[in-house]
């Protein structure tokens, strides 16, 4: 991450060049040369951001996915201290599912589909880590689940669970991400698997 206001323009511009590509053209075409050029940056300053459009892509997933963590953490403390498990569990459902099928998480679940595995490596990691430790706080305060012996293990089966089975509904049956029953199992498969 660069350390000047300047160096973060040209490394936003360089991941704002590599989201519309992508959404232009996909991922088939992109190359370091387009990306610079589209953020109209020297192709010097992109390697010396980024590097090479796989790490310009593993980048642009790691901050749509931090932004999304981020969003769902903000709405769910929004709620107050006193709101339930379960309207907790509908907000990230929502954030997962808002816009359907054009919605940015169904982006996001799209292009980790698209590209090789390698790119991604740890592309993940840091919002992944974040979403988990406030899911496992969150769990914590179901009653309860405090004697479980691994909060940790609840955290990380749920929000994975949760996870495929978006990106399942993105890549095979994406109509679902717009119909209230979807959520509104989607929230129960939550609920019912930390309640139990």
């Amino acid at each position: 991450m660069p350390k000047t206001q300047g160096g973060e323009q040209i490394y936003d511009a360089i991941l704002d060049a590599t989201a519309t590509l992508i959404s232009e053209d996909g991922v088939q075409s992109l190359t370091s040369n387009r990306i610079a050029e589209r953020a109209g940056v020297s192709i010097g300053s992109f390697y010396r951001y980024l590097g090479n459009k796989e790490a310009a892509v593993a980048e642009l997933l790691r901050r749509r996915e931090r932004e999304a963590a981020e969003h769902v953490i903000a709405r769910i403390r929004a709620l107050g201290p006193d709101a339930s498990f379960r309207d907790k569990a509908r907000i990230a459902v929502e954030v997962l599912t808002a816009g359907g099928t054009t919605g940015p998480q169904v982006a996001v679940r799209k292009l980790h589909q698209s590209v090789p595995p390698e790119w991604l490596e740890a592309a993940s990691d840091h919002a992944d880590t974040a979403i988990r430790d406030f899911v496992k706080m969150l769990v914590q305060e179901v009653p309860g689940v405090a004697e479980h012996p691994n909060h940790d293990l609840l955290a990380f089966i749920l929000v994975h669970a949760i996870e495929k089975v978006v990106e399942t509904a993105v890549l095979h049956e994406p109509t679902l991400l717009e119909t209230p029953a979807f959520a509104d199992e989607l929230v129960e498969l939550i609920v019912r698997f930390v309640e139990r």
